[in-house]
């Protein structure tokens, strides 16, 4: 289905205007345990395990992570076994806050601009065993080869803590991995 859709979309500017509004548009947060259950069967059928190492619930609301009402059902899947663990992809600070205080969080992915903003408390979740994915750690950088090994250094500076890199080029990538080596050397 990708590869027709794509085709249309080189040769139809209306339906390339179509897909590209509709991607910009927020994306839906089902959060409840019937949707995350069903979401998990599904994950793991299409995988072919019977075990996913990490599941994330991505972008929830403050409200929506301070409400729980999915993480006894996420701890029940932990303790059967399909989960190894569990944690949240947060947008905000408060976001990130409400996230902290549950107990059974293994994983928190968060912009590299709100953990600057939040280290004392990510790196307290750190100790305790909370892993830290940081993700748009080129945003408002300039583009050179220093701001990113810089923001890469500052990322794999915290604590318990891995740095998401996005990118198309294959040598920004080689790039990246550079400055990662590098800092973890530093590090070490």
């Amino acid at each position: 289905m990708k590869a027709p859709l794509r085709f249309l979309a080189g040769h139809v500017p209306a339906l390339r205007a179509a897909i590209a509004s509709r991607r910009a548009g927020a994306l839906p947060r089902d959060v409840s345990p019937a949707h995350l259950q069903s979401s998990i069967e599904a994950s793991l059928r299409r995988l072919r395990t019977d075990r996913i190492d990490l599941f994330l619930l991505h972008s929830p609301s403050a409200a929506m992570v301070r409400e729980g009402a999915a993480f006894a059902m996420l701890d029940a899947q932990v303790k059967a076994g399909k989960l190894r663990a569990w944690g949240v992809s947060c947008d905000d600070a408060e976001t990130v806050e409400a996230a902290l205080r549950v107990p059974s969080v293994a994983a928190l992915q968060v912009p590299l601009d709100v953990a600057r903003s939040m280290r004392p408390s990510l790196d307290a979740a750190a100790s305790q065993g909370v892993g830290l994915m940081l993700r748009e750690i080129f945003a408002g950088q300039p583009a050179s080869a220093p701001a990113r090994a810089a923001a890469i250094g500052e990322a794999l500076g915290h604590r318990n803590a891995i740095a998401l890199v996005g990118t198309t080029s294959t040598a920004h990538l080689d790039e990246a991995l550079r400055h990662a080596r590098q800092t973890l050397e530093i590090s070490a």
